[in-house]
C-alpha cells in the first residue's frame, strides 16, 4: 500500500534500542525516548508480550505480526494496518484504532475498553504539502471483517459504521458501545453483553445473538433480518423499531412445550423432596430445541436421545442427567453443572460449555443419605466438534485427544488440576469462519 514514499523496515536490532529507550521513558527517565514506528514496515515482526503503551505507530504495517499479550494502551495506532496479526490477551484499552483495517485478525481475551475506532483519513506530506493516502488503510471505515474477538473486552468501544461481518464476538463484553451503522452481519455473538449499547442501524441480519443481553439497547431502524435471537435479553429494548423477517426467536410455548413443562415441574418437586413427592421425568427424545430455558433444573432426568439444538441452558442443573444420544448443537450452556451427566454419543457441535463444570457428583441413597460413591460425567463419544471450552471444568471425563480436536480449548480443568491453555496458532483450530458454518 504505497504512501508516497518507501517505508521503513528497522532491523531486530533497532527495535530492541526502540523498545529500550520506549520503557526508559515510561519509567519517566530523562534519556528515555517515546517509540515512533509510524509508517514504518513491521509485517511480520515479534512484538508478543512488548510493553508499547502510548507508542506512535500511525499508519504502521503491522499485517501477520504477532503481538499476543502486548501492552498497546493509548497507542496511537491510526490508520495502521493490523490484519492477519495475533492480538489475543493484549491490552488495548483506550488505544487509537481510528481508520485501520483489523480482517482476518486475532482479539480472543484482549482488552479493547474505550477504544477509538471512528473513520479516519491518512495525509502524508509530498513535495511539501499534505496529500490524501491512496489505497491505504484509512480511507474508510475500520475493517474488522472475519476478526476474532472471543470475550474480547470492548465496553464503551466506538466502532460506528465498522465492517464486523463474520466476527467471532461470542462473549465479548460491549457495553455501551457505540455500534451505530456497523456491518455486523453473520456475525456470532452469542452470549455477548450489549447492555446499552448503540446499534441503530446496524446490520445485524444472520447475526447469531444466542443468549445475548441487549438490555435497553437501541436498535432502531437496524436490520436484524434472519438473526438468530434465541435466549436473548431484550429488557428495555424495543425491537419493534428494528427489521425482522425470518428472524429465530424462542419457541412459544406449544400444547405439547407446556404439556413438558408440567412434567419438568413435576420432576421439580421430585427433587426437592427427595422422591417423596412429584415424578421424575423421563422424556426421551422429546423436543425443546429452539427453547429458552436458563436455568432450568433436570438434575436426575431421563433425557435419552432428546433435541435441544440452538437451545439456551445458561445456569442449568443436569446432575445425574442422562442425555446420552442427545442433540444439544449449537446450544448454550453457559455455567451450565453437568456432574456426573451422562453425555455419551451427544452431539455438542458449536455448543458453549464456557465455564461449565462436568465432574463427578456423589451418590445419594433413597433417603438422601451420601453412599459415598461418586458418578463420573460421561462424553464417551460425544461429538465436540468447534464446541467452546473455556474455563470449563472437565475433571474425570476420560475424553480422548481426538474429541477435543476442532474444538476451542483454553483454561479447562482437567482431573489433574492443570490447565489446558490456548496453543500458539489457531486456538482450538476454531475460527470464526468455520463456527458460522
Amino acid at each position: 500500500m504505497a504512501l508516497g514514499r518507501s517505508r521503513p523496515r528497522p532491523s531486530t536490532r533497532d527495535l530492541a534500542r526502540i523498545q529500550r529507550l520506549h520503557l526508559q521513558w515510561l519509567a519517566g527517565e530523562e534519556e528515555g525516548r517515546r517509540a515512533d514506528l509510524s509508517f514504518c514496515d513491521l509485517s511480520g515482526r515479534y512484538f508478543a508480550d512488548w510493553n508499547l503503551a502510548n507508542a506512535k505507530m500511525v499508519g504502521a504495517r503491522l499485517t501477520n505480526a504477532d503481538l499476543h499479550g502486548a501492552n498497546l494502551e493509548r497507542a496511537d495506532l491510526f490508520g495502521a494496518d493490523l490484519s492477519n496479526s495475533d492480538f489475543r490477551g493484549a491490552k488495548m484499552a483506550r488505544a487509537d484504532l481510528r481508520g485501520t483495517i483489523l480482517h482476518d485478525s486475532k482479539f480472543d481475551g484482549a482488552d479493547l475498553n474505550g477504544i477509538n475506532m471512528r473513520e479516519g483519513t491518512l495525509l502524508y506530506r509530498a513535495h511539501g504539502a499534505l496529500e490524501e493516502s491512496r489505497n491505504g488503510p484509512a480511507t474508510g471505515r475500520v475493517s474488522m471483517q472475519r476478526a476474532s474477538l472471543f470475550r474480547a473486552q470492548m465496553e464503551g468501544a466506538y466502532l460506528a459504521r465498522s465492517n464486523l461481518a463474520q466476527a467471532d464476538l461470542t462473549g465479548a463484553r460491549l457495553a455501551s458501545a457505540v455500534l451505530s451503522g456497523a456491518n455486523l452481519q453473520s456475525a456470532m455473538m452469542r452470549n455477548a453483553d450489549l447492555t446499552d449499547s448503540d446499534l441503530s442501524g446496524a446490520n445485524l441480519s444472520r447475526c447469531d445473538l444466542t443468549g445475548a443481553t441487549l438490555d435497553r439497547a437501541n436498535v432502531e431502524e437496524s436490520n436484524m433480518d434472519g438473526a438468530v435471537l434465541i435466549g436473548a435479553s431484550l429488557e428495555g429494548c424495543d425491537i419493534s423499531k428494528a427489521s425482522q423477517r425470518n428472524a429465530i426467536l424462542a419457541r412459544a410455548i406449544s400444547p405439547a412445550i407446556s404439556d413438558i413443562m408440567v412434567v419438568v415441574r413435576s420432576h421439580g418437586r421430585w427433587l426437592e423432596s427427595d422422591g417423596k413427592e412429584g415424578e421424575r421425568a423421563e422424556l426421551e427424545g422429546l423436543d425443546l430445541s429452539q427453547c429458552d430455558l436458563r436455568g432450568i433444573n433436570l438434575s436426575g432426568a431421563v433425557l435419552r436421545g432428546a433435541n435441544f439444538q440452538r437451545s439456551v441452558l445458561n445456569d442449568g442443573l443436569f446432575v445425574l442427567t442422562d442425555l446420552s444420544g442427545s442433540n444439544l448443537s449449537g446450544a448454550s450452556l453457559v455455567r451450565a453443572r453437568l456432574s456426573g451427566a451422562n453425555l455419551r454419543r451427544a452431539n455438542l457441535r458449536g455448543a458453549d460449555l464456557s465455564e461449565a463444570l462436568i465432574d463427578t457428583a456423589p451418590l445419594h441413597a433413597a433417603m438422601g443419605d451420601r453412599t459415598g460413591g461418586e458418578m463420573a460425567a460421561s462424553l464417551s463419544g460425544a461429538d465436540l466438534t468447534r464446541a467452546v471450552l473455556y474455563r470449563t471444568t472437565l475433571a474425570g471425563t476420560a475424553l480422548t485427544p481426538n474429541q477435543l480436536e476442532g474444538a476451542f480449548v483454553d483454561r479447562v480443568r482437567f482431573s489433574d488440576g492443570k490447565e489446558e491453555q490456548e496453543e500458539d496458532g489457531e486456538p482450538g483450530a476454531r475460527a470464526a469462519e468455520k463456527r458460522s458454518n
